[in-house]
């Protein structure tokens, strides 16, 4: 991937309705959209390839369980890879 910022919208990423007031009538399949595209933005900005996602949910005090959801979601859209 080249540098710049990675275009969520164009990958369904980024919740059609932007305001919290109207978020529930958004048309696309986001649940919950302003809180996964924080977690979306912060394991983007913070996945450099040294830290675990063990170590990146303690970091942002999430559950485990949502950061490899949203990592999943990353790996699937060529977003993110898997390093062993």
């Amino acid at each position: 991937m080249g540098g710049g910022e990675p275009q969520l919208g164009k990958r369904n990423l980024y919740p059609s309705l932007n305001s919290r007031t109207n978020l529930n009538m958004s048309n696309d399949a986001i649940m919950d959209g302003h809180n996964l595209l924080d977690l979306i933005r912060n394991e983007l900005s913070l996945a450099d390839g040294t830290i675990s996602l063990f170590e990146l949910a303690q970091y942002l005090q999430t559950p485990l369980s949502d950061v490899f959801a949203v990592y999943q979601v990353l790996a699937d859209k060529g977003l993110l890879t898997c390093q062993h």
